[in-house]
């Protein structure tokens, strides 16, 4: 019956590897069967841009694939021998009478040995994907700006606050597990997740991005005038607009707000106001203001709280389980029930993401309708157009590929129905 219930899970999991690999597959060999621009895009995207997106996209897919067929075998045998190994290591040193982590009790010793471990596989699993990815796929086509130095500079900064933040989460799940426990100690764990999410979301962009990017207000003062325009003709309040120079490591464009409040923050990609015209760049803003003004921002959190309570229930309700136990015998286990449970939960992950990305794309149509009744549909339609073209981004995806892993609707859909709105 043991080795029923390994093939079951097992089997449950490489179904769930093999859809993701199936959908990046078809949607290549449905995008690439497309020869002819776009008549939207015509004016913006030429022929060999055209044919430099396609070339782009199969060189993406098929780096996918492979890493994810790749990352898929190392959990395998992570599952069947590695991860037991782990933990019979962790018990271990954390029982030794000479073990020289004492300031730390041998339960809680024995958790943070066992994901330095599990921390130290992945990272070795994703280190020649990053980067191949950093250094050689993303700068032939022009997207990569990073060199060595900041590369090593950002990967370990990244490595020192992974430590840290994952200490803290270690630290408050295995006192809410052990000290709080009872019937419901899911719920707890919830709880303190979501509050975990709440202050990585205010301290990212305030305390963790500067470290990597460097801030300056912004000195273009028409720019500027546009946008406190929209800001004061929309009742927002923001501490200040700034830009960040997104052009060190990456030719790719983006704007985002941060910080909560009176402390609400405006952030350019410096890339962003090279390739785009302040009425382009008003439209992008008057987008993600959007977002707020129609409360995206929290229904998006919601949702997010919401599939963090169905998780910790689920991983409660099956981490006894005998699917889960029969990977391993291990009376002192703490890591393995949940390890084992949270990784069969992940199976179920493209229908998490169905939902949620049905949800944003959603939320990005209302966004655009917002923006095209503050500024215009001209400005708002030349802007996608020039991001499409900038980012190589793939015009005609398959529909069902979009439904599954596009958190925003593609660039042709969402101009076509940026013509059909009619401005107050």
């Amino acid at each position: 019956m043991t080795n029923l219930y390994k093939i079951i899970y097992l089997l449950v999991f490489l179904l769930s590897r093999g859809w993701e690999i199936f959908l990046y597959y078809l949607n290549l060999k449905h995008s690439l069967k497309e020869n002819k621009v776009p008549d939207i895009f015509k004016e913006t995207i030429s022929e060999e841009e055209f044919k430099k997106s396609k070339n782009y996209l199969k060189d993406k897919t098929n780096f996918i694939i492979i890493e994810t067929i790749f990352k898929t075998v190392i959990t395998v045998i992570g599952l069947i021998y590695l991860f037991p190994l782990f933990e019979k290591t962790a018990i271990n040193v954390a029982y030794s009478s000479s073990n020289s982590f004492k300031i730390f009790n041998s339960g809680f010793t024995q958790v943070i040995i066992f994901f330095f471990l599990l921390g130290i596989l992945y990272f070795l699993s994703d280190l020649p994907f990053d980067i191949y990815n950093s250094f050689y796929l993303e700068k032939r086509y022009g997207f990569s700006k990073i060199n060595l130095k900041l590369y090593l500079s950002d990967k370990i900064k990244t490595i020192i606050i992974s430590i840290v933040f994952g200490f803290l989460i270690l630290f408050g799940f295995f006192n809410l597990l052990f000290f709080i426990g009872g019937n419901y100690w899911w719920l707890s764990l919830s709880i303190f997740i979501i509050l975990v999410i709440f202050l990585i979301n205010i301290i990212y962009p305030t305390l963790l991005l500067p470290l990597f990017y460097k801030f300056e207000k912004l000195s273009d003062d028409s720019l500027r005038k546009k946008i406190e325009d929209i800001i004061k003709k929309t009742n927002s309040k923001f501490e200040n607009i700034y830009v960040i120079n997104a052009s060190s490591r990456s030719s790719h464009t983006n704007a985002f707000f941060s910080g909560i409040g009176k402390t609400k923050k405006i952030v350019f990609f410096d890339t962003l106001i090279k390739n785009h015209t302040e009425d382009e760049i008003s439209s992008i803003f008057s987008h993600e203001l959007g977002h707020y003004k129609k409360g995206h921002i929290v229904k998006s959190f919601l949702l997010s709280s919401f599939i963090v309570f169905l998780i910790m229930f689920l991983l409660d309700f099956l981490e006894n389980s005998a699917l889960i136990n029969s990977f391993y015998a291990c009376a002192m286990c703490i890591d393995l029930p949940f390890v084992y449970t949270f990784i069969f939960i992940s199976s179920f992950s493209p229908f998490f993401e169905l939902i949620e990305n049905s949800i944003s794309r959603k939320f990005e149509f209302e966004s655009d309708r917002y923006a095209v009744n503050l500024t215009n549909k001209e400005s708002m339609i030349e802007s996608l157009e020039k991001l499409a073209k900038t980012n190589l981004s793939n015009l005609n995806p398959h529909p069902l590929f979009s439904k599954f892993k596009y958190n925003h609707p593609p660039p042709l859909d969402r101009i076509e129905a940026i013509l059909k709105i009619n401005k107050p």
